[in-house]
Parts: structure tokens; C-alpha cells; sequence
């Protein structure tokens, strides 16, 4: 056009460039034991989101009837979130599945501590007045003074579910089950997000691979060399 205005825009039809993996900052076991033991009475609420990978939303929703301390598991089914007027509702999961979280068996105690006496609708963790446990206050008031006590740079709630991830990852965990106690929609989701955790392992594997063939041995037949496998 004369005016120099486009009829059609040029970018239309150009792939964009993939957006690149942000590094999630992770705890080791040693600093998540030290970061919840200084958070004071939500010592288990952060071990417990730390070994769970539960979100915020799911984890301050747990009922004590959630708890099925027979089996040391919880039953996610349901999460804190808020409208538009930000008045907190009760809703589905983020991808709207439930799922059964084991509880770890060195946490089982403090739960059952948690759970003592107390009616199966009440909130498993609450603020100290008893309410719903608000985001703003507890990373205001204990999440965040207890991560300025132990030097960790770079560290939020949200980051106690990358450190889930990567400790499952880091022990061998079948990508399925990441994926299922994390509360993702697929395992494609669980790769995408923290398939960086992933070492580049694959000589380990290969020859673990090898290692169940029998010996090879080696001899030569004239000028030719010949691999026979012994049985």
C-alpha cells in the first residue's frame, strides 16, 4: 500500500521457535529436612509437599477423612482455588482426575499425630486461627523467613513439587508412576516438564543390556577373524 500499511501479515505461516526448558530449582533430601524443620508446626505440611508433589491448592483442600492410615495413603480428589472476587471454592483437581498419593512411611506417624481425635471433615492443615490456610500469609509469615534461615536462593512453595519429582527421578522411578503421583494428564506432560531431571544414561543401559549375554570368545579361522558366542 502507498500508506506503507501491510494487507497481509507477513509472520503468518513462520514457525516459532520452541520455548526452552526453564531450570527448576530443586531441594536435595538433606534441605528439605532443614527447611520444614524450621517452619515451626508446618513441618509436615512442607515434607509432606515435598515428598508428594502435591500442589498448594490440593494439599491445604485434604480432609482428615482423605487420610486412610491403614494403607498410608491420601486421596487427592479435590483442590482450593479463587474466583474472580477472590473468595477461595472448592474445585476439581487441576486435570480434573483424582488420585491416590501413598504416604511416605517415615511420615506416617506425624499424619497419624495429625489426624488424632479430630473429626474426618476437618481440614487437615489450617492456619492458626483455624481457617483455611492462606497462601499469602504462610509464605509471608513461614515459608519464606525459614528459606532466608537456610541460605537456599531461588526457592517457592512450588519448588517442594519439582523437588518430588526429582528425588522419584533420581531413584529410578518408572516414568508412569512420576506421572501418577504427581497428577499429571499423561506422561507426555511429566517429560515435557522435567525431562531435563532425565540423565543421558543410555551407555549404563546398553550395557546392562550386555551384561545378560553369555562370553564372547574370540579365534581366528586361517586369515579370517570369527566372533562365536559360547554357550
Amino acid at each position: 500500500m502507498l500508506d506503507g500499511r501491510l494487507i497481509k501479515n507477513p509472520a503468518i505461516g513462520v514457525e516459532l521457535p520452541k520455548r526452552r526448558q526453564s531450570e527448576r530449582s530443586v531441594l536435595t533430601v538433606e534441605q528439605l529436612i532443614n527447611l520444614s524443620n524450621k517452619c515451626d508446626e508446618f513441618e509436615g505440611f512442607v515434607l509432606l509437599a515435598g515428598l508428594t508433589g502435591m500442589r498448594w491448592g490440593e494439599i491445604t483442600a485434604l480432609l482428615v477423612r482423605d487420610i486412610n492410615p491403614l494403607r498410608q495413603s491420601i486421596s487427592v480428589n479435590k483442590a482450593f482455588s479463587t474466583d474472580e472476587s477472590e473468595k477461595v471454592v472448592v474445585m476439581t483437581t487441576k486435570t480434573n482426575q483424582n488420585r491416590v498419593v501413598p504416604i511416605p512411611a517415615k511420615l506416617n506417624p506425624l499424619i497419624l499425630e495429625l489426624i488424632k481425635d479430630r473429626n474426618p471433615d476437618d481440614l487437615l492443615f489450617t492456619g492458626r486461627k483455624g481457617r483455611i490456610l492462606n497462601y499469602g500469609w504462610f509464605m509471608k509469615h513461614v515459608f519464606q523467613p525459614a528459606v532466608k534461615q537456610t541460605g537456599i536462593k531461588e526457592i517457592g512453595f512450588h519448588n517442594l513439587r519439582h523437588t518430588c519429582a526429582s528425588l522419584l527421578i533420581a531413584n529410578g522411578t518408572p516414568i508412569t508412576t512420576v506421572s501418577g503421583i504427581l497428577g499429571h494428564a499423561s506422561t507426555k506432560m511429566t517429560l515435557d516438564v522435567y525431562g531435563h531431571f532425565y540423565e543421558d544414561d543410555s551407555a549404563a543401559w546398553i550395557n546392562q543390556v550386555a551384561d545378560s549375554f553369555p562370553e564372547v570368545d574370540r579365534y581366528k579361522i586361517g586369515t579370517a577373524e570369527r566372533i562365536a558366542i559360547s554357550q
